[in-house]
């Protein structure tokens, strides 16, 4: 490890470090503007200059790797009046509109400027003049005043994202950033280009001159958009968001977030969102007081609760916090008595895909895709339904030399990187999947049987929706296929953004938290930690609670969302069945689906309202913090409300209460607590002996 010394003060290195890492392991301030982690290091902007004993020439502290000996001067007279220098010329026709600039008050250059800058202005000439506000794409507009060509926005579009929709134009001093000739910034990643751009050059449309910096709180969120689970800041103003920023974290989406994920904030704020509980009431919806609504739910379920087991279902939304998920499958189980939990009109936790988690295929961690040989996305378009991941393929592909084979039922564009490619529907995705691995085994003839032969580290990704189910016993039979000693690994993609978390906890007519499998025995395990009157009857999925709904044999509905608009999308039969049932209680946020369904609707939360925890598609669990104060009671709150009401005592009703519940009760959770939670996550890859299948 090479020895330095900056400034007096020795430290070891690893080999590779440069001089800018190594100053700030040492808590020294570099100024710094072209250079960002995650991206290739340029050199381009020299306000990093520093003095390396025995160089002639200043060196940019970002691109000098630290070697053995170097004697490095961060702050002497020298290098200080270089850094003056550079700032300067920044500043000549710098406009100086930060009064009204977006970036005002969280601006590298203002701060830099202030620390480090010359104070004073020598120009006597007239600023030269560039254009304002020009409209990159749909949600970034450029003010070619204001920037510094720093290149951060270049290079991301260049090296991360892949579009290249963002390039240097004209030469010399009338250099601008802009998109090609008739192109627009429409990437599914356009709004990291203002997270970037350190002088406010790029601004987002959505939220150009809303707010200022000072004006807004923040707090620390998870993107519920999809699976991924993408660190968020949650910004907001007046009770309501006024945009997200992406938030570092290495193993999950970097320091990058989608379009989708961070321009989907308005509806928190929607004035046709659920103000009051409503009662149906000579069959129309009235708006009634929470106690009255309370009493309702109660009474209604507590007549369902003496019918028997199995006599009321509940279906959820698939981006409810792990803490929602639990309390009501608790409550639906230990008090009244029945399994029938479901998730979508096909049930994603089959034996087959526990199978595969109990023998330890399942890929790690998403980041262990920077390592693999090759992967192998079958189903959907990965940048439409998981954009974030689709980084992480591309960065392996671009740093580690990864081949990428595509069995997609669309051209996309991930196409550009990949070795290989093919139209694959979605239905037909198993039997591709089950004949690739016998071409593997046996030699065939199939583009990529050279490369999967001999590769020792390989990742499937699965993203065909609704078709994952059938495709379990084919990824295990693919992963098999592998040579001797390889670590062949998958990652099932299903749609909402907490499906797994779900799964893990129990949400599944078939299984209990923890995977376990719905039986007599684990029944009474249950009831003894329980309590009241768990059923040891699996439960029955979508279509089968429908038809039992229209025999009348259901007599009483649950529908679940929280966090985020939900479409529950019944067919005109089921809506038909869902009134036959004598009582149906509805937690959501807008009315479309439920308003002439349910006999009381219970407003809900938006993610922004809501403490608690998420589970990525690769088993991390996240904490999210309340960012603006709630409308109303939590679905965990109510749910309490009325469980007391029936006489019941449930843990909670505050979601770290709740949540030290899933970690004692669940093997997968085992040992975590909120702390771990809100420092990058922690992981559920642990305790899944007993894990089977039925």
């Amino acid at each position: 490890m090479p020895k330095i010394k900056i400034d007096g003060r020795e430290i070891d290195v690893r080999k590779g470090t440069t001089l800018l890492q190594a100053a700030e392991r040492l808590g020294l301030e570099v100024p710094q503007m072209c250079y960002h982690p995650g991206l290739r290091i340029v050199g381009v902007c020299r306000v990093c200059l520093c003095q390396v004993k025995g160089q002639p020439k200043m060196t940019p502290a970002c691109a000098t790797e630290a070697v053995e000996g170097m004697d490095v001067a961060l702050y002497s007279p020298e290098a200080e009046k270089a850094r003056r220098a550079v700032i300067e010329f920044w500043l000549l026709n710098h406009p100086l509109d930060c009064p009204v600039c977006d970036q005002g008050g969280e601006c590298p250059l203002q701060d830099i400027a202030f620390d480090h800058g010359p104070g004073i202005s020598r120009l006597a000439d007239p600023k030269v003049l560039k254009q304002k506000r020009v409209v990159l794409g749909p949600h970034v507009v450029l003010d070619e005043e204001r920037c510094i060509l720093c290149w951060r926005c270049t290079r991301f579009t260049q090296e991360v994202s892949g579009s290249y929709q963002i390039m240097l134009r004209e030469r010399g001093a009338a250099t601008v950033v802009g998109t090609p000739p008739g192109q627009s910034l429409d990437e599914p990643y356009s709004g990291n280009v203002v997270d970037l751009c350190p002088v406010g050059a790029l601004t987002s449309s959505d939220f150009r001159f809303k707010s200022r910096i000072w004006e807004m709180a923040s707090s620390e969120g998870i993107c519920t958009a999809c699976s991924v689970g993408c660190n968020t800041f949650v910004w907001s103003k007046k009770g309501a968001v006024e945009r997200l920023t992406a938030r570092p974290n290495p193993q999950v989406n970097e320091y990058w977030l989608c379009d989708r994920g961070r321009f989907d904030v308005a509806f928190t704020a929607d004035p046709e969102r659920f103000k009051n509980p409503q009662m149906r009431v000579n069959d129309r919806m009235i708006d009634v007081e929470w106690e009255d609504a309370l009493l309702a739910m109660a009474e209604g379920l507590r007549a369902s609760a003496t019918r028997g087991q199995n006599q009321v279902a509940a279906l959820f939304a698939p981006h409810l916090p792990n803490e929602e998920y639990w309390t009501f499958q608790k409550f639906v189980r230990a008090n009244l008595g029945s399994n029938h939990l479901s998730m979508g009109r096909r049930e994603t936790l089959v034996p087959s895909r526990v199978d595969l988690v109990r023998r330890g295929r399942m890929l790690p961690s998403i980041a262990d895709l920077e390592q693999m040989d090759a992967i192998v996305i079958l189903g959907g378009d990965l940048e439409r339904t998981h954009p974030v991941y689709a980084l992480r393929v591309r960065k392996a592909v671009r740093e580690r030399g990864t081949k990428l084979f595509l069995a997609t039922p669309e051209a996309e564009r991930l196409e550009h990187v990949a070795e290989f490619s093919e139209r694959v529907a979605p239905a037909a995705a198993a039997e591709w999947l089950t004949q690739l691995a016998g071409k593997i085994k046996k030699g065939g003839d199939h583009p990529a049987i050279g490369t999967l032969a001999g590769a020792q580290k390989v990742a499937l990704l699965v993203n065909a929706g609704d078709a994952n189910v059938e495709i379990a016993e084919a990824i295990e039979a693919f992963l098999g296929s592998g040579p001797k000693d390889s670590t062949w690994k998958t990652l099932v993609l299903d749609e909402g953004s907490n499906r797994w978390g779900a799964s893990l906890l129990g949400i599944s007519p078939h299984y209990y938290p923890g995977l376990k499998i719905v039986t007599a025995d684990e029944a009474q395990g249950l009831k003894t930690r329980w309590g009241g009157r768990v059923s040891g009857e699996p439960g029955r999925e979508w279509p089968d609670i429908m038809s039992l709904a229209g025999d009348g044999k259901i007599q009483a509905l649950l529908l679940v969302n929280s966090g985020r608009p939900h479409r529950w999308s019944f067919t005109s039969t089921e809506r038909a069945a869902i009134k036959r049932i004598p009582f149906v209680a509805a937690f959501d946020l807008f009315s479309a689906d439920v308003q002439d369904v349910a006999h009381v609707i219970l407003p809900s939360l938006s993610f922004a309202e809501l403490d608690g925890t998420y589970t990525t598609a690769d088993g991390i669990v996240q904490l999210a913090r309340r960012n603006i104060v709630p409308r109303g009671p939590s679905p965990v709150q109510v749910l309490h409300r009325v469980a007391s009401m029936l006489g019941v005592k449930m843990k909670g009703p505050d979601p770290i209460e709740v949540f030290r519940e899933i970690a004692r009760e669940v093997p997968q959770f085992a040992g975590m607590d909120y702390g771990q939670a809100s420092r990058g996550g922690a992981r559920t890859d642990r305790a899944l002996a007993g894990v089977g299948s039925r």
